[in-house]
């Protein structure tokens, strides 16, 4: 920029921001992290806050999160001061690079003698330079020399780590700084140094715009020329002594976003790029097993070989019972159905939102052949009409008011539809989740098989069918799995050989006992039974129960019980969870953080009143939520958070 520009910048801009002042994005005492967090956020290394100035509290929201990489835009006007905005509209006089990070992290490192009192590496401050190189490096070499006791410093061929490490990113005086022998600052590298490489003592990152060297948008399996060429570039960047970072990945909340970050997790790139905190939080963390994974216990078909020995007279005196699969399996009997209507979208995203893995669908057909879910045979008991449910179009079914029953009628969830199979099947495809289907009435098979693999749920699915039926199901698709409920009157042999035609084992939980679990465990099946046949007030001693007895899940009426009672027993299987903004200026949402669906009936405070989540998870505040500052403060099913600015 030349000095005619960016005087022209100076008098446009910085009266305005008397006026202006920080209204539009209010940040109190910036860089001050939630007292505590600094103890409980563990540092995750891998995680870098791009625009990270654009949250409410800037570094500070990133600190609670645990990011150990932060990314700062500056503009250089003359004077003194560096302006930390994205675009030159943007500068406030009271947003600097001094006070919203390089005071808050001087504070710490005087405080704790680091910025993470568990880093065991450098944070990394990014700084995107927005100027002209040259003059805008003489203005941040000053303004670092004040900070030196805490920063990185290269001297004479050597570096000494301190513990912030100044990065320049965007117009960089890559020259300047190769010239200079004693240096508070180093240099962000592109992937074409790579074919000259620099010494890390002078660029130690490699950054560059994912979507110039790769089409893969998470959508689909990555192409394999272009996962090979991914490998060959972090092996070629680490042995050079670099880190590397892409930046625009997608970064949408979602299975694709999932899907780029978990391989470039497992090619160990080293910062992974976001504007999503609690999300990326949550995906680190999970990678490392500080919190429960979103990852599902796996499905097993059962033709996949088995590893275990059967030992039949273990069957027979089980002694010491075997332990159950971890992390459990839980199925979620129609849905969430003590938080919504049974059968309908509300239930099922209830369900999902506390984690679990499927839901059971009671699959029906209208007279004119659409699949929709419905337990009865009638639609008297749960809707506002009468009659069979086979006897009526989708037109007759899709008017009624599918929570027009106790406790539902009349409350919030009035007007809530019968749903389709397709919607709850696309549900469950975007949270990673499966289905159980349970067909009450299907005349279709083909068409209800070739929905589940048209939703890729195929392998996180499982159908309640026998003789025949499975039989003819199997035939459609040699991949589906299968549901045996118990009898009640089987030997431990009997389900030992039936764990060569069926992956889960279901049915009530008295029907189990420690032998017959060992049986199915032989053959490397899981046992999901009920725990709901006792009734509600009850399910989590059925739950403690079972787990006591070696089942690996359950199908449950109240996954939010079955959650928290995981939780007691490992508190990383509570849940993590956000809130994000609303429809509107004022709206706010908890959500599960893995899947972003809402949290219903939850106390949220804020500064000066509280209030409950609605049927969707949020709540209408009096005011915008950067400046009430909402929070959760947890349960036993679900970790504490607050406003983070997403």
């Amino acid at each position: 920029m030349n000095i005619a520009v960016r005087t022209l910048l100076v008098a446009l801009v910085l009266p305005l921001t008397a006026c202006l002042g920080d209204s539009e994005a209010p940040v109190s005492a910036p860089g001050s992290a939630t007292p505590g967090a600094e103890a409980s956020a563990a540092p995750l290394d891998q995680a870098h806050a791009h625009n990270d100035y654009e949250h409410p509290r800037p570094l500070a929201d990133a600190l609670d999160h645990g990011f150990m990489s932060v990314e700062a835009d500056v503009w250089f006007l003359g004077g003194s001061e560096l302006y930390v905005a994205h675009d030159a509209i943007d500068i406030r006089a009271a947003r600097t690079l001094r006070t919203l990070y390089l005071d808050p992290l001087m504070a710490r490192f005087e405080r704790y003698g680091a910025i993470h009192p568990q880093q065991t590496r450098p944070f990394q401050l990014l700084v995107d330079i927005k100027t002209e190189a040259q003059t805008t490096w003489a203005a941040l070499e000053a303004t670092l020399a004040d900070y030196a006791p805490m920063l990185s410093v290269y001297d004479h061929g050597a570096v000494v780590p301190g513990a912030v490490e100044i990065v320049l990113s965007g117009n960089r005086p890559t020259a300047t700084l190769a010239q200079t022998d004693h240096r508070l600052a180093f240099i962000d590298g592109r992937l074409s140094d790579l074919d000259d490489p620099p010494p890390p003592t002078l660029v130690p990152l490699i950054s560059d715009n994912w979507t110039t060297h790769f089409g893969w948008d998470g959508n689909g399996a990555m192409p394999a020329d272009e996962s090979a060429k991914l490998d060959a570039i972090t092996a070629q960047a680490a042995a050079a002594g670099y880190r590397l970072r892409f930046w625009a990945t997608p970064d949408a909340p979602g299975t694709a976003r999932e899907a780029v970050w978990q391989r470039l997790y497992n090619a160990g790139v080293d910062h992974l790029n976001t504007n999503d905190l609690a999300g990326l939080s949550a995906f680190l963390r999970r990678q490392r097993g500080d919190v429960a994974d979103a990852a599902r216990t796996r499905l097993r078909h059962p033709d996949e070989a088995c590893a275990q020995t059967p030992e039949p007279a273990h069957w027979r005196d089980a002694g010491t019972p075997d332990a159950g699969a971890t992390p459990p399996f839980v199925s979620a009997h129609r849905g969430a159905q003590y938080l919504a209507p049974e059968n309908t979208l509300w239930a099922y995203r209830h369900a999902f939102a506390y984690g679990a893995d499927t839901v059971e669908v009671d699959v029906r057909t209208s007279l004119d052949g659409v699949l929709f879910s419905l337990h009865d045979d009638t639609v008297d008991r749960t809707t506002d009409g009468e009659g069979a449910a086979a006897t009526k179009t989708w037109a007759e079914l899709s008017r009624l008011d599918a929570a027009d029953f106790a406790p539902w009628a009349g409350g919030p969830y009035a007007g809530t539809r019968i749903p389709r199979l397709e919607e709850v099947l696309e549900l469950a495809a975007s949270v990673g989740g499966g289905v159980e289907l349970d067909m009450k009435f299907v005349l279709d098979y083909p068409r209800l098989v070739r929905l589940v693999e048209q939703y890729g749920l195929t392998e996180r699915s499982y159908y309640a069918a026998s003789g025949i039926g499975a039989t003819g199901l199997r035939a459609l698709d040699p991949d589906i799995r299968f549901i045996h409920n118990l009898s009640g009157s089987e030997t431990p042999e009997d389900l030992h050989a039936q764990t060569a035609q069926s992956t889960v084992f279901g049915s009530r939980l008295d029907r189990f006992t420690a032998g017959n679990i060992a049986a199915i465990h032989d053959g490397c099946m899981l046992v999901v039974p009920h725990t709901y046949d006792e009734g509600p007030e009850v399910e989590a001693a059925q739950w403690e129960l079972g787990r006591a007895l070696g089942i690996d899940g359950a199908q449950t009426d109240q996954p939010d019980v079955i959650r928290a009672r995981q939780a007691a027993v490992d508190p990383r299987r509570r849940l993590p969870t956000q809130l994000v903004r609303g429809d509107g200026d004022t709206r706010v949402c908890l959500v599960n953080a893995f899947n972003r669906l809402g949290l219903p009936f939850l106390g949220l405070r804020w500064n000066g009143g509280e209030a409950r989540t609605g049927i969707d998870g949020c709540v209408d505040l009096p005011d915008d939520p950067a400046v009430l500052q909402p929070r959760f403060d947890g349960s036993g099913a679900l970790f504490p958070t607050r406003w983070s600015g997403a």
